[in-house]
Parts: C-alpha cells; sequence; structure tokens
C-alpha cells in the first residue's frame, strides 16, 4: 500500500516498484502470496539509492496488511537493510544504485534459511518466528526509520520457487547424499548446482567432495583441508594425506590417486597408515592414508582425492 508501479529510472520501457518511506513512518510495503511451500526459495532483483534510509525483506505464513508492523515482527525469516546499505548481521554492504538479486532459501525442517546475495552465501538466518504451516507471503518494506526516506529503493522482479509444494519427505526415507542435497539445494537429484562434480561456490572441492569430507557447498570458506605429509617406514619415505570424512557417508567412495606430473593420474594402492574414530561426536572420522611407492632420487610423487558416488 502507498507503493508505487513507476516508470523503469534505468531501463526505457520498463516498470519497477518504488517503495520509500518519506513521511520516515507508514512506509511503504507491499505483499506477495506464492504457493505454500516447508523448502523454498524467494528472490528479489533491488535497487539501494544513496539516500535510501531502510529495506525490510521478510517471509510470512500469512497475510498482514503491507504496512502493518506485526507483519515485520511476524516473519519466519527476515532480512533488514539499514541506512549504511549494510545488511544487518552479516556484515555485507550493498553499493548504492546497483542492481543485486538476494535470494533466501529456507528449510524448516532444518529451521533455518541461506541469504545469498548474486548466488554467493553470504549468511545463515535464523528462524524468527516458528510456523507449523510453511512459507507463502513475500513482504517487502520501507519500514519506519529516524529520517524521512523519500528515496527509498527500487524493485525490478521477484520469483519464488517451491522445492516441495509443502509435501515432507522424511530424510529418513532418503539416501544420505540425497538428504544432503536436499538440505543444500532443495532436490534429491544430482544436476545442475546439486551435481555432483558441480562447484557452486567457487572453492576447488566438487559436491562429492564437499558431502564426504564435511563441507558446506555454498560457503568456501568452508572448504575441506586434507593435509600432505610424509612417513617413514624403514628407511623409506613415502607421501601420505590425512583427512576427515563424515562416517555417515557410505554411499560415496574415495580414490586416492598418485601423478608424477598433474596430467595423468592412477590409483595409489593406499595403504591406511592410521583410522581414528569421531572423537568428539561430530560424526567425522579421520584417516591418515600413504603411497605405496617410495620417494626416491629426483622422482616427483603427487597425490589427490577423487569421488565417486555408489
Amino acid at each position: 500500500l502507498g507503493q508505487l508501479v513507476v516508470d523503469h529510472p534505468y531501463e526505457l520501457g520498463g516498470n519497477v516498484l518504488h517503495l520509500n518511506n518519506p513521511e520516515a513512518q507508514d512506509g511503504d510495503g507491499a505483499v506477495w502470496n506464492f504457493p505454500l511451500g516447508t523448502r523454498g526459495e524467494v528472490a528479489v532483483r533491488l535497487r539501494l539509492t544513496e539516500g535510501s534510509q531502510a529495506a525490510h525483506i521478510g517471509l510470512n505464513d500469512r497475510f498482514f496488511n503491507p504496512t502493518d508492523n506485526a507483519g515485520d515482527e511476524g516473519a519466519v525469516f527476515a532480512v533488514r537493510i539499514d541506512a549504511n546499505r549494510t545488511i544487518v548481521g552479516t556484515g555485507t554492504t550493498l553499493e548504492a544504485d546497483q542492481w543485486y538479486t538476494l535470494a533466501i532459501r529456507w528449510d524448516l525442517w532444518e529451521e533455518r534459511a541461506t541469504l545469498l546475495v548474486d548466488g554467493i552465501a553470504v549468511a545463515e538466518l535464523p528462524i524468527l518466528t516458528p510456523t507449523e504451516n510453511g512459507i507463502s507471503y513475500l513482504r517487502l518494506r520501507a519500514p519506519d526509520v529516524a529520517v524521512p526516506d523519500p528515496d527509498g529503493f527500487y524493485v525490478d522482479w521477484a520469483r519464488a520457487e517451491i522445492f516441495d509444494s509443502n509435501t515432507l519427505v522424511a530424510e529418513g526415507d532418503l539416501r544420505p547424499i540425497e538428504a544432503w542435497r536436499l538440505r543444500y539445494f532443495g532436490t534429491t537429484l544430482a544436476i545442475g548446482d546439486a551435481a555432483n562434480d558441480a562447484d557452486p561456490d567457487g572453492d576447488g572441492w566438487p559436491n562429492l567432495g564437499e558431502y564426504l569430507l564435511g563441507g558446506n557447498p555454498l560457503n568456501s570458506d568452508s572448504a575441506p583441508g586434507p593435509l600432505l605429509s610424509f612417513v617413514e617406514v624403514g628407511d623409506e619415505t613415502f607421501l601420505s594425506m590425512q583427512f576427515s570424512r563424515l562416517a555417515s557417508a557410505v554411499d560415496v567412495d574415495y580414490i586416492l590417486e598418485v601423478s608424477n606430473d598433474l596430467i595423468e593420474w592412477e590409483a595409489a594402492g593406499e595403504v591406511l597408515v592410521a583410522e581414528i574414530g569421531p572423537p568428539d561426536g561430530t560424526g567425522m572420522e579421520t584417516l591418515r592414508l600413504r603411497d605405496q611407492v617410495p620417494l626416491a632420487g629426483e622422482n616427483r610423487r603427487f597425490l589427490r582425492l577423487r569421488f565417486v558416488e555408489r
């Protein structure tokens, strides 16, 4: 209510939604209803102006009047942007007069959501208002602020994708790798960003490696970190690798491979040096493997892990 669909200020022939708060109270609001879902993703393409004071994006399980503050307070998940154009709680600051796509990917089974900015995960969002139903409303607000906000922000488009249409799939009915894909990508299929060899966070680890080694496929800061070292056996020295893997990941195998030139690779026929069970209840176990061929003279040896779904 109060918002205007205006001519696109940056592209000829288009229209955008302009939300502002020129009186510093009772700011513009818009609500969009989409199919109910316990897992899904809503994306909004928005542009903050140089004078923007605040913006609010909320996901709700019921309808509230677009300008009713109770709707903001009753959001299941919410994203708030302050007068510095910083997404509150993340440290991520958006540039003025630049288009961004903000997406909230939620999973009510996990009681969590991931916030993505232009496809990059920047924060995990806690559930604010528990719901027994699902999410079916997007709320956009120019919220009450300390000073008037006539500039506000623009919204080019919004879209919603429901992964389950409120049909709950018990994760106990899925293979572990399928439950993992569903948690991060909203699908049990190895397609798109969920494909086995995909690397959506660009950290160099394919999804199968992230899964087996306990990484987060949407956060490059969580990249797994196998350690290379040397093992002495008698008078010989062998290249070894130590890594932690998810003990429950019984549907993915690892293969230790070796190369002399980083071009041609073959199975190393590894030898298990040590196996340590989960030390702290995290479900991870640590393995240390070594090559079967000793290092000698000027020969070079390189190790890597390859992953195969069973």
